[in-house]
């Protein structure tokens, strides 16, 4: 006998995607203030990038004691959630990380590179340049040597 037409099937569910959670661990006390943790969140907003409380992380990497950029599954999640492998550490490091995964997220969105790079060998020689040459010079002027200082900023002019 005939049975006709086949039947239309309904597509099969789509696997919802579980979005991973970006940590910051090992925030001092004095975060607010503190460099690195800056970065790190100026980072956040400007790559719209979420990060949450990391807590601690002196069992993976003792010798890191400023923060560190954690990957995991989102908190609450079966697998655990809330921990998982350091990313980066310090602020460049974790600015610069950042930075690759929002590039990442972008070509992802739009489907091509043609745009400018998030993470350019500009942004790379500033990080550079800040550690190495500017923040020397500015804590060698709290002491009260402001001549390298004022040879640190004369690049930049």
């Amino acid at each position: 006998p005939n049975a006709g037409p086949p039947k239309p099937t309904s597509p099969p569910a789509a696997a919802t995607a579980v979005t991973p959670e970006f940590l910051l661990a090992n925030v001092p006390s004095d975060g607010a203030s503190d460099p690195c943790t800056l970065k790190a969140c100026m980072a956040s907003v400007l790559f719209s990038i979420s990060l949450s409380n990391g807590g601690a992380c002196a069992d993976e990497l003792p010798f890191v004691r400023g923060p560190a950029l954690l990957y995991g599954p989102p908190a609450g999640d079966s697998s655990g959630g809330g921990s998982g492998p350091v990313l980066a550490f310090g602020g460049n490091g974790i600015l610069k990380a950042l930075a690759l995964l929002a590039e990442r997220a972008r070509c992802n969105d739009h489907g091509n590179v043609e745009s400018a790079p998030v993470m350019s060998a500009a942004m790379d020689d500033w990080l550079e340049f800040e550690r190495c040459r500017l923040r020397p010079a500015v804590a060698a002027a709290s002491s009260g040597d402001s001549k390298a200082l004022e040879s640190a900023l004369k690049v930049v002019e």
